[in-house]
């Protein structure tokens, strides 16, 4: 297991890397150096890595199956055009939308793109086109791929209203009635937490994944100096790694460190009655993390200094280490994952429904997307 887990960090494997095995369950070395290489290409997002990983496997799985057992590499735009045809315009429950399949196209120009860079491909095997398109700076001409759609309902997105949210937040997430009384059929569990997490998305504009990677340590004091409630995000966990300040008003601080010191708090007793979170070798325990510097557990120092700075003399970033930093005295609590935030929203949309037929298009399409910014 050590060389095995030593082999992944050389190729500069992830947590939750996707990678794409053939019909034989054999790896595709060069495919999957791809997927492993998206974030330098302009891929930076989880979610659209695995959405272009899901697009790139599918095409192969199409080719396989209906194009003579080709492989992507000897794919052609005769293959295109008919993967096209299956996936865009025959009814059924595999049909996709035109964003959908836009972004398909996007996943695949960006494989041609690496793999000539790469010298795996000799020439486009796809046809391209130029088309004039309007941008901020005017018209502009730009390549596009032949299959490209132009979208038909590419509009202005719709707001969800303050009122629609609330009902929402409070019959799909906390298990509520619409009158406001506790529903006895309510089978829900972590309703205020899941409660908590969308209020925070909505008054901050925090996408999922940056509400979900929030640390203790970085929940603003609700009393002191810091009058208000600045949340500093990090560049590891923002779009496109472009740190930025999210603001969190008095009302929601109060809740959120409310939930802190009852809900979560109660979690992680239980969690330690049972044997307490893991603790490897190599992990740097800290009890307090900031900007500049991380400070020590008691137990963690060792003769080691109590306090290491993230920034040298010159003020330039430095590299510790280390395995991992885990934040607390008890090891790693696992955070809130984006996926089974997804799933929460959807289910509880689908509660929503059952009171408000009229309303179902709207709680289906909030579910669909983090309700960061209110909109559906």
């Amino acid at each position: 297991m050590p060389d095995t887990v030593g082999v992944l960090k050389r190729a500069d494997v992830g947590e939750d890397q996707p990678f794409i095995l053939g019909p034989d369950g054999s790896d595709d070395l060069q495919l999957n150096r791809f997927l492993r290489e998206l974030a330098s290409w302009g891929v930076r997002s989880e979610n659209g890595r695995l959405a272009y990983s899901r697009d790139i496997m599918l095409f192969c799985r199409f080719l396989h199956e209906s194009r003579s057992g080709k492989t992507i590499w000897e794919c052609d735009g005769a293959d295109l055009r008919a993967y096209k045809v299956v996936r865009l315009r025959t009814p059924g429950p595999h049909q996709v939308t035109v964003g959908t399949w836009n972004r398909s196209i996007a996943a695949l120009d960006k494989w041609v793109q690496w793999a000539i860079a790469e010298e795996l491909l000799a020439g486009e095997p796809f046809a391209y086109v130029d088309k004039t398109v309007l941008t901020p700076q005017g018209l502009k001409q730009v390549r596009v791929n032949a299959q490209y759609e132009d979208d038909p309902e590419d509009a202005p997105p719709e707001f969800v209203s303050m009122e629609d949210y609330l009902l929402w937040r409070d019959v799909g997430l906390r298990g509520e009635l619409p009158e406001g009384r506790p529903d006895p059929t309510w089978r829900g569990r972590h309703g205020e937490r899941n409660a908590m997490f969308a209020d925070t998305l909505v008054h901050t504009g925090m996408r999922l994944g940056e509400g979900s990677s929030l640390l203790i340590s970085e929940v603003p004091p609700l009393h002191g100096a810091r009058g208000i409630g600045d949340v500093r995000l990090s560049a590891a966990v923002t779009k496109r790694g472009k740190r930025r300040t999210v603001y969190l008003p008095k009302r929601v601080l109060r809740a959120l460190h409310h939930y802190v010191e009852i809900e979560r708090d109660e979690l992680v007793q239980r969690v330690l009655s049972q044997g307490g979170y893991p603790v490897l070798e190599g992990d740097l325990l800290v009890a307090r993390a900031g900007r500049h510097a991380l400070r020590l557990l008691a137990r963690q120092r060792q003769g080691a200094p109590a306090v290491i700075f993230l920034r040298n003399a010159s003020r330039e970033p430095m590299r510790i280490q280390v395995e991992k930093v885990v934040i607390g005295a008890h090891g790693a609590l696992p955070p809130l994952r984006s996926r089974a935030c997804h799933r929460s929203f959807r289910g509880r949309a689908a509660r929503c429904r059952t009171f408000w037929k009229c309303r179902c298009r709207r709680a289906r399409r909030f579910s669909s997307r983090s309700p960061d910014r209110s909109t559906t």
